[in-house]
């Protein structure tokens, strides 16, 4: 019963080098760095509001424009930590935990993870559907016209 034990405990205990090949941590760092390179900027909170109180933050269409900003500020976070935090743990510089190794087989495997899913799948609630690349071009150069 012991060495059932003790094996059981040896294959729950996430080691980069066992649990995944050299190859596959490199490909998740390159597929981050890809990811970390196209993400966009988080918003300036203080500018946004700034220039939304220019517009007239009370009006309908700037209520929902700030909305979708906040909307969107939420998925860039949520993917820009994640990315970080996969880095890490690729790095070797971060401590294994279920939602970082589901995580990394999802972006090893090119699936989007369901911690992005649940965010981006809020966005898309709020509004119509389209890219999130493109929605937040638009909402950019909103803030940026005015």
């Amino acid at each position: 019963m012991r060495s059932v034990l003790d094996v059981h405990v040896d294959d729950d205990t996430p080691q980069t080098s066992s649990s995944c090949s050299e190859s596959k941590v490199a490909r998740v760092r390159q597929m981050c760095d890809d990811i970390q390179s196209t993400l966009p900027d988080n918003y300036v909170t203080t500018e946004v509001r700034a220039r939304l109180q220019r517009l007239g933050a009370l009006q309908p269409l700037n209520t929902s424009l700030r909305r979708e900003i906040d909307h969107m500020q939420t998925v860039i976070s949520t993917v820009s930590q994640s990315i970080t935090s996969l880095r890490q743990f690729a790095d070797g510089q971060s401590v294994y935990y279920d939602e970082l190794m589901e995580l990394f087989d999802a972006v090893h495997d090119a699936r989007v993870p369901s911690a992005w899913t649940k965010v981006y799948s809020q966005l898309v609630k709020s509004s119509r559907y389209c890219s999130c690349k493109n929605r937040n071009n638009r909402h950019s150069r909103c803030i940026v016209k005015i």
